[in-house]
């Protein structure tokens, strides 16, 4: 039995009941049911996927409930009371599927350089930190003034930083005002991929 972190116990809690009400289901229709992005989807499959209560695939590919309503509710509708049967070997083709990425070329802003991997959003200057995609909870935004440069923040927990404090953090990027419209819409490409939300932030 895996351990479920407490801040997507509830996301998979919902995930469970969804997927073996629906019986079938793909990452996109649980996403959708969630009301989050296909990334959060994804984790929430992937922990259903080690407890065993629904088959396995790759990213897109429809997954089934491995066990019914009835059982489910006998159970209480707790996965700490499931236990799994052998899973049966299934026969099918393979598909070359991965992880859809945002399509968000690598850009410049202020000393550094953004792109996305399989698994991180890189930020690189003399260094390169890499976050997490199912760390980002929140992205900050603080717009340029007459005598301050605006700044991206990818958070990972909730909580608004002061633009005062800012140098001394690792995930995020300062933007001129001419490069304003371009930061703002890589933040909204990713937030609309993460499905997490983008706050305003008063510099």
């Amino acid at each position: 039995m895996i351990n479920i972190p407490d801040k997507y116990r509830e996301e998979f809690d919902r995930s469970a009941d969804f997927a073996v009400a629906s019986e079938k289901f793909t990452v996109k229709e649980l996403a959708q049911h969630l009301g989050v992005g296909e990334l959060v989807a994804s984790i929430m499959i992937g922990y259903m996927e080690k407890t065993g209560l629904v088959t396995k695939g790759r990213f897109d590919e429809v997954r089934r409930a491995r066990i019914d309503m009835a059982e489910w509710e006998r159970i209480e509708k707790k996965i700490e009371n499931y236990i799994p049967l052998p899973e049966v070997e299934e026969v099918k083709e393979i598909k070359d599927e991965q992880v859809t990425l945002p399509e968000i070329e690598r850009q410049s802003f202020i000393k550094k350089e953004i792109y996305v991997t399989d698994s991180a959003l890189m930020l690189s200057d003399k260094e390169e930190t890499a976050i997490n995609y199912e760390d980002i909870r929140e992205i900050f935004v603080f717009e340029p003034t007459l005598f301050k440069k605006g700044a991206i923040v990818f958070s990972c927990d909730n909580i608004a930083p002061r633009y005062k404090d800012l140098k001394s953090k690792r995930g995020l990027f300062f933007f001129k005002k001419k490069e304003k419209e371009r930061a703002l819409k890589l933040a909204e490409e990713l937030a609309s991929w993460l499905g997490v939300k983008i706050t305003l932030v008063a510099c």
